[in-house]
């Protein structure tokens, strides 16, 4: 017998993902989207959480203080930006300005 899943709103959603990412270490980590997109139906299905769309869950992330969205221009020289190529090509994509979204440290 399975039980139901808990329904929560994005806000909660998108608080959740960032707390258990910030307690795993990932702070100043970049992702793309669909990085986070795994991130937040990991999230759901380990906190049996009914799934939202992962759209309206980012952009609650992107609300938070403590992250940051940006969309950078990518060149071949920084070592951050030839990260966010390798995992655009992993998830099949390619993007000379794609967004990022990154935890930063506390926001004093």
């Amino acid at each position: 017998m399975t039980l139901p899943l808990r329904m929560m709103t994005p806000v909660e959603i998108a608080q959740g993902v960032v707390d258990a990412l910030r307690s795993e270490g990932f702070v100043e980590y970049p992702y793309v989207p669909a990085d986070l997109d795994e991130e937040i139906f990991r999230w759901c299905e380990v906190n049996s959480v009914e799934p939202l769309p992962p759209m309206l869950v980012r952009e609650e992330i992107a609300a938070l203080p403590d992250v940051k969205r940006w969309r950078p221009w990518l060149n071949a020289y920084d070592p951050v930006h030839r990260y966010i190529r390798r995992r655009q090509r992993a998830h099949g994509e390619a993007s000379d300005r794609p967004t990022i979204y990154v935890l930063v440290d506390h926001v004093t």
